[in-house]
C-alpha cells in the first residue's frame, strides 16, 4: 500500500503535463515552481521513511526508489536558487545591493521563526538535545529535530554570493560583472565543499553545493544554450548525451563524481522540461510553500510516531495533513513579518 503514495505523486504529475509551445520558457518561475513542488513531496516521503516500518516487498521497492534518487531531490533547488539570483541581478536595479537584507536575513528570519516549535515540541515530548545544538541549531549547523543541512548550505552560498556581488561590485560590463561573481562564488562553494568534508560532516552536507554554481553560470550562457537548443534535434541530442553521462556518474563512487552527477541531473531535468510543460494546481501550491514544508514536515512525523502510531498510510496521511496546515499558517504569519521587515 505504501507504493500507492509515489503511484499517486506520478498520477498528479502526468495530469499536469502538457507539450510546451516553442515560444514558452522553461525557466520561468511558474515551471521551476512546479518542479520545486514534485521534488518537496519526494522529499517528504523520503524522510517519513524514519518513522515508518518499511516490511514487505512494497516497502523494499519504495525504499529502493526513494533510495536511488537520494540526494538529487534538492539538487535543483540549488540550481533554481543560483539561477534566479543573476537573472534577477541581470533584471532588477540594486538588487545586489539590497542582496544581503533581502535573500540572506529573509531567509534566515523564515527558519528561525519556525525553531522554536521544534523546541517546544521537544519539551513537551521529553526529547533531549545538547545545550550546544540548541545554542547552534539556529545556523542550521546542528538540528533539534528538523532538517538543517540545507539550509546552513544556502546561508552559506548567500553570504558567498554577497561577497562575490560586494568584490565586482563596480565592474562596468554587467554581462562580465555576472560571470566573476558566478565565478567567485564557484570557487567558494569549492572551499565550502573542502571545509565541510574536513569537518567530518557526510557527504551529503556539500555533494548537492555545486549545483548553487552551475545555475549562475547558466544563467549567464544561458542565451548563448538557448540558440543551440531551438532546434528539437539538437535538444533531443543533448538530452540524450546528458542523461547518459548522468547514469555514467552515478555509477561512479566518491564526492566529486557525485557533484557533477548532481549537475549533471540538474541539465537533465532542464533539457525535459523543455518539452513538457507541468501545470498541476497541486504540485504549482506545494512549489510555492516548498520552504515551509520542508522545515516543518518532521513535527507531525516526529510527534506522531512518539504517540504510538505505527500504521504506515495514517502516519503519512496525517502527516501529510498536519504539515500542509502548519505551512499555509506560516506562510500567513511571516508574509506579515516580512511587510514589516523586507519593505
Amino acid at each position: 500500500m505504501i507504493l500507492l503514495w509515489l503511484i499517486l505523486l506520478a498520477v498528479i504529475c502526468v495530469y499536469g503535463i502538457r507539450l510546451r509551445k516553442p515560444t514558452e520558457d522553461c525557466m520561468d518561475i511558474p515551471q521551476t515552481t512546479a518542479i520545486k513542488g514534485i521534488l518537496v513531496f519526494l522529499i517528504l516521503l523520503s524522510h517519513v521513511r524514519g518513522y515508518i516500518s518499511l516490511d514487505g516487498k512494497p516497502g523494499e521497492i519504495y525504499d529502493l526508489i526513494l533510495s536511488y534518487i537520494g540526494q538529487l531531490m534538492v539538487a535543483p533547488f540549488f540550481f533554481y536558487s543560483g539561477y534566479g539570483v543573476i537573472e534577477s541581478f541581470s533584471r532588477k536595479e540594486g538588487y545586489s545591493r539590497h542582496f544581503l537584507k533581502n535573500r540572506f536575513l529573509k531567509t534566515l528570519v523564515h527558519f528561525c521563526c519556525m525553531i522554536p516549535l521544534f523546541a517546544v515540541m521537544n519539551m513537551l515530548l521529553g526529547i533531549g538535545y545538547p545545550i550546544e545544538d540548541y545554542l547552534l541549531c539556529w545556523t542550521g549547523w546542528t538540528s533539534i529535530g528538523n532538517s538543517n543541512w540545507f539550509v546552513f548550505d544556502t546561508f552559506v552560498l548567500y553570504l558567498a554570493t554577497w561577497f562575490s556581488f560586494k568584490a565586482f561590485g563596480k565592474a562596468q560590463d554587467k554581462e562580465r560583472q555576472k560571470l566573476y561573481v558566478s565565478g567567485l562564488t564557484l570557487f567558494m562553494a569549492l572551499c565550502i565543499c573542502v571545509i565541510l568534508q574536513r569537518s567530518g560532516k557526510g557527504d551529503y552536507w556539500y555533494n548537492t553545493v555545486l549545483c548553487y554554481p552551475f545555475g549562475m553560470l547558466y544563467s549567464c550562457f544561458r542565451k548563448r544554450i538557448e540558440l543551440i537548443l531551438e532546434k528539437r534535434w539538437r535538444r533531443a541530442v543533448l538530452s540524450i548525451l546528458s542523461l547518459v553521462l548522468f547514469f555514467l556518474l552515478y555509477r561512479i563512487e566518491g564526492s566529486i563524481a557525485y557533484s557533477l552527477c548532481a549537475c549533471c541531473f540538474c541539465m537533465v531535468v532542464t533539457l525535459i522540461t523543455g518539452y513538457l510543460r507541468i501545470v498541476n494546481p497541486i504540485i504549482l501550491w506545494s512549489g510555492k510553500y516548498a520552504f515551509f514544508i520542508y522545515i516543518l514536515q518532521r513535527i507531525p512525523m516526529i510527534v506522531l510516531h512518539s504517540i504510538g502510531l505505527r500504521n504506515t498510510m495514517a502516519l503519512i496521511s496525517a502527516s501529510l495533513a498536519i504539515t500542509i496546515l502548519l505551512s499555509i499558517l506560516y506562510e500567513k504569519v511571516l508574509r506579515t513579518l516580512d511587510r514589516r521587515l523586507f519593505k
